[in-house]
């Protein structure tokens, strides 16, 4: 024992040693502490890795859309592909979101489509009450003669279907349409030999008006 009372250590030697303090200052230095800890679990902030190492860094995930589900009709091509991760560059995404993300982008376009057709069809309905407005008590009498000029031109043209296409386009609601055929109806209805003769011309006119309303539509694939 010492002059002031403390243990010393005795070395072999007979030297006395001081008592060892590092670990006591290990223990009660708060910086140490903490330095300790993160080193142990990572830093505080960047702790969400939950010990699993060191995160994936932007532009090294290999984004594979194989089997993603696809809404019917639809399909991610390669070009597509490219153009999806170009666009997802630098948000660190897993290829599961970037997958999902392709998913619900293509049900989303979908849907946009399916309204696109959804107003096409309103309109045309709202085509066809007008021309029956505009008709009045003669709409009986205008679709016979419609209905008669259908059936003259798929007869002088086989394998010409008028009335697919009058319906595809929707042309078979405008008023204008409408009094077209009804007047080629009456014209190929009167006589045989005049319907021989006024058949192509007629024909043309349809087509001419039809295609003056819908300039974009290859009325080629109607032949």
């Amino acid at each position: 024992m010492g002059e002031n009372g403390e243990n010393t250590v005795v070395n072999g030697e007979g030297a006395q040693q001081q008592p060892d303090t590092t670990v006591q200052q290990q223990q009660t230095d708060p910086t140490t502490n903490a330095t300790n800890n993160t080193s142990a679990s990572g830093t505080i902030a960047g702790n969400g890795s939950n010990g699993q190492g060191t995160q994936q860094q932007p532009g090294t995930v290999n984004y594979d859309f194989a089997g993603v589900e696809m809404p019917e009709g639809y399909e991610l091509s390669a070009d597509e592909q490219g153009r999806f991760v170009d666009v997802i560059k630098g948000m660190k995404l897993s290829n599961d979101q970037a997958r999902a993300l392709a998913k619900y982008g293509t049900e989303y376009a979908s849907r946009v489509v399916q309204g696109v057709e959804q107003l096409r069809a309103q309109e045309i309905a709202k085509w066809g009450d007008e021309a029956k407005t505009a008709l009045g008590a003669d709409l009986g009498k205008v679709q016979g003669l419609c209905d008669t000029a259908c059936r003259k031109l798929e007869a002088m043209y086989p394998g010409l279907n008028v009335r697919e296409a009058l319906e595809i386009t929707g042309a078979g609601n405008q008023i204008a349409i409408v009094r077209a055929f009804a007047k080629l109806g009456e014209l190929l209805g009167e006589d045989p030999g005049l319907a021989a003769q006024n058949g192509a011309q007629g024909l043309n006119a349809a087509q001419g008006i039809a295609a003056n309303m819908y300039p974009k539509t290859d009325w080629s694939r109607y032949k």
